[in-house]
């Protein structure tokens, strides 16, 4: 976990010693470290006990946004926020929310839940990490506010990272296994 601590706290530092004038290409490759790092933070969050990891999770994405923000100079609120990832992650990302649910409650079923529930709940919080941070990076690189942002117009993509998301964090869970 102090791993997962380190590369969160790395992309906050990418932000705050940059300076604000950096051209479009240096934001664009903040945004996708703050991404990539929190992807991997919220991969972690599989181990955490039944209940405290979706809160976890919540709490990864909520940074991430803040971090983004930061870096594409962007007002944020707390509450924009967690009202913003209830509203994205809504249909689809529900139904895979939910299965995490599942996941993270299977971790009471002694040795099978405790195996199988962390890895399936890692690949769904990372995959969920990644495709809210792609949204928000495309988002804002087009001029975009978490004030005039439209969840609706922005779903269709969500669901393409959530996938490319999964196959990210698959990628992840197979080479530390190899490791």
């Amino acid at each position: 976990m102090a791993t997962d601590e380190k590369m969160a706290k790395d992309a906050e530092e990418t932000v705050e010693n940059e300076s604000e004038g950096s051209d479009e290409n240096n934001r664009s490759e903040k945004a996708e470290k703050i991404v990539r790092n929190h992807m991997l933070v919220a991969l972690g969050t599989g181990i955490v006990p039944p209940v405290i990891d979706i809160a976890a999770l919540t709490g990864v994405q909520i940074r991430m946004l803040y971090l983004l923000s930061q870096n594409y100079g962007q007002k944020f609120k707390n509450e924009w926020g967690k009202s913003i990832v209830g509203t994205l992650i809504g249909g689809y990302g529900m139904a895979r929310l939910a299965t995490g649910a599942v996941f993270s409650l299977m971790k009471f079923i002694p040795v099978v839940g405790q195996i199988a529930a962390p890895i399936s709940l890692s690949i769904v919080a990372s995959a969920s990490t990644y495709a809210l941070g792609k949204v928000f990076v495309k988002h804002f690189d087009t001029g975009g506010t978490l004030l005039n942002f439209d969840s609706e117009k922005m779903r269709e993509y969500y669901y393409e990272q959530y996938e490319k998301g999964v196959k990210l964090a698959k990628d992840q869970t197979e080479s530390k296994k190899g490791k």
